[in-house]
C-alpha cells in the first residue's frame, strides 16, 4: 500500500483558477424575478402565487447573495405584509371596488419593492 504526502493527495489548481471560492447555485436574479412576480401571479390565480412565493423563499435563504438582515426585510416585506394584508382583506371585506383595488395594488406592490432591495444590497 501506497502513501502519498499532503502536498500529493490535496487538489491541485489549476491554470485558469484564482484561488477564490467559486458561487454555486442559483444565480442571484432568479430568487428576485420570483419575488417580483409573486403579488402578480397571487392576484392572477392564488395558488400559483403560493407556489412560487415558497419557491422564491426558498432560493433567497439558500442564495448566499445577501446578509441575514436583508432577507429578513424582504421576507417581511414580501411574504408577511402581503399575508397579512390578505387576511385583513378577507376578514373585514370592506365595501366598494376602490378598496379591494387598492389592496390588489399593494399586493403586487409590496413585493416589487422587496425586489428592489434586494437587488439594490446584492454582494
Amino acid at each position: 500500500m501506497r502513501t502519498f504526502d499532503n502536498a500529493e493527495a490535496g487538489a491541485h489548481r489549476g491554470a485558469g483558477d484564482s484561488g477564490k471560492p467559486q458561487r454555486r447555485g442559483v444565480p442571484s436574479l432568479v430568487p428576485v424575478l420570483l419575488l417580483a412576480l409573486v403579488g402578480l401571479l397571487a392576484v392572477l390565480w392564488l395558488p400559483l402565487g403560493v407556489a412560487v412565493r415558497l419557491a422564491a423563499l426558498v432560493l433567497l435563504w439558500i442564495s448566499p447573495y445577501w446578509t441575514v438582515r436583508d432577507k429578513s426585510l424582504a421576507t417581511f416585506v414580501a411574504v408577511v405584509l402581503t399575508a397579512a394584508l390578505d387576511v385583513f382583506m378577507y376578514y373585514v371585506d370592506p365595501a366598494g371596488l376602490t378598496p379591494q383595488r387598492i389592496a390588489a395594488g399593494a399586493e403586487i406592490l409590496l413585493p416589487a419593492l422587496a425586489t428592489g432591495w434586494l437587488w439594490r444590497t446584492k454582494r
